[in-house]
């Protein structure tokens, strides 16, 4: 089984749920507002597990390091790197993290 690739993901941000498609037609309340879910994403070493929430509104990291994982659309992404607090960055999933120990969903 392979990691599920989307050309029109979902996202469910500020309890408002869009489509890639239609993401100009997105609230400024939502795309620029507070985000309101916070999670601690352990990797998923097998890689074929998405997000249970959707694609990220972004991540926050503890210190600089790199991830390997799945972008919103489900392409591979490897050692992409983070830097210590939030980064503006859409993804569907997590398999590996280098250096950074702690990484946080924003929804």
């Amino acid at each position: 089984m392979a990691f599920p690739a989307n050309i029109n993901p979902q996202f469910l941000w500020n309890a408002e749920n869009f489509s890639f498609q239609n993401l100009k037609m997105l609230r400024d309340a939502s795309a620029f507002g507070p985000a309101v879910v916070y999670a601690k994403i352990t990797p998923d070493a097998t890689g074929l597990n998405p997000l249970a929430s959707g694609p990220t509104r972004g991540l926050i990291a503890d210190v600089a390091g790199t991830f390997t994982g799945h972008d919103a659309f489900g392409n591979p992404v490897v050692t992409m790197p983070l830097q210590p607090g939030y980064n503006p960055i859409s993804v569907l999933g997590i398999t590996s993290l280098a250096t950074t120990t702690q990484v946080w969903g924003v929804w």
